[in-house]
């Protein structure tokens, strides 16, 4: 289900913040799959949403990238908001948070 979004506010902050002021005209489909992955999280971030389910949120994404999307997800805690999300990459200590570790 694509969520519904009404306020774009932040909107150009996200682009930025995410470096891709230089793809805002090229379809979806012709971007590496980390620039997807950054529309992607524009989209989540936009949608106002309480919980965000995130799997592997770090994953194709610059270091530059994560730093933003961590201050992002972050704002997000600090808000009241929650993040449940996966990872297999060791970087789930890059938010603050309660942390539940599930290891095979």
């Amino acid at each position: 289900m694509n969520p519904i979004i009404s306020d774009l506010s932040g909107l150009e902050e996200l682009i930025s913040g995410f470096n891709l002021d230089s793809v805002m005209h090229k379809p979806v489909e012709i971007l590496s799959s980390g620039q997807a992955k950054k529309v992607a999280l524009i989209s989540l971030i936009l949608s106002r949403r309480s919980i965000w389910i995130m799997d592997e949120p770090f994953a194709n994404l610059d270091d530059a990238s994560k730093g933003f999307l961590s201050l992002k997800m972050d704002l997000h805690l600090k808000a009241g908001g929650m993040i449940i999300r996966t990872s297999n990459q060791g970087d789930i200590s890059q938010t603050t948070g309660l942390e539940i570790a599930l290891e095979s």
